[in-house]
């Protein structure tokens, strides 16, 4: 599967997200979001994060579709009710349903990891829980929009909030799917900041493997290898719309 990656250097998108699956249709939502068991812990958690982000920008993809039409009407009348009809998509729902998840399954995520009393873990999760409980009030702003230049706005908002979550996200799960330790050997998350720019900066992780549970000191346990592995190699990709807005935001910075 590609994974989730996106350049610190963009300022805003539209649709800052692009995975190819390899497996399941990628037109199928999410199933019901299982409690996170210790086993393939933070990995699991990872997989599950990065199929609601890609839904995520599908949606939000959508709805910007939906609102540059609506944008291009006529009347107010013909644009109230593009409006309305937006409120009430799928796409609408599903946005908001997969907000949810997200926030749920890094809270329980944190939670895990303070059950375990790794304080790095429950660190790497509490960072990712707020990123993702923050789309709820533009999502929620949206839902209660009375003109389309208020609708698109929050759109906006919710974009920048997203790639907050995604550049937050990928600083903690970056690198982790190449990782190929040997049978018996553990993943571990060693802690590392990654600077946004001179003032903001974010926990994330460098993965590495430990022989032995207790060499993954101060940073975040990852599960064991099993005696028989197969490594799963992935190629990443930064989106276009991404790449765009990395250009404009490092043309204007000179």
């Amino acid at each position: 599967m590609n994974r989730i990656v996106i350049s610190a250097a963009a300022l805003l998108i539209s649709g800052c997200l692009s995975a190819v699956a390899s497996g399941p249709d990628q037109t199928t939502k999410p199933p019901h979001t299982e409690r996170p068991s210790g086993s393939g812990q933070p990995f699991s958690t990872f997989h599950e994060m990065d199929g609601l982000l890609t839904d995520l920008d599908r949606d939000a993809q959508a709805l910007r579709a939906e609102t540059a039409r609506a944008a291009k009407l006529h009347s107010r009348g013909e644009r109230m009710r593009a409006l309305r009809a937006a409120q009430r998509s799928s796409d609408f729902s599903d946005l908001s349903q997969c907000s949810r998840r997200l926030s749920l399954v890094s809270r329980r995520a944190e939670a895990l990891y303070r059950k375990r009393n790794q304080g790095y873990g429950a660190l790497l999760f509490r960072d990712l829980h707020a990123r993702a409980a923050a789309l709820r009030a533009p999502i929620v702003s949206e839902r209660r929009a009375t003109t389309l230049a208020g609708f698109t706005y929050e759109q906006d908002r919710f974009s920048k909030r997203l790639l907050s979550l995604v550049l937050q996200f990928q600083a903690v799960s970056g690198g982790y799917v190449a990782l190929a330790c040997k049978p018996g050997g553990w993943a571990c998350c060693q802690p590392r900041v990654v600077k946004q720019n001179a003032r903001a900066q974010l926990h994330g992780c460098t993965w590495a493997c430990a022989a032995l549970a207790s060499a993954c000191r101060g940073g975040c346990l990852g599960p064991k290898t099993p005696r028989a592995a197969v490594a799963i190699q992935t190629k990443p990709r930064i989106p276009a719309q991404a790449n765009r807005d990395r250009r404009t935001a490092i043309g204007a910075a000179e």
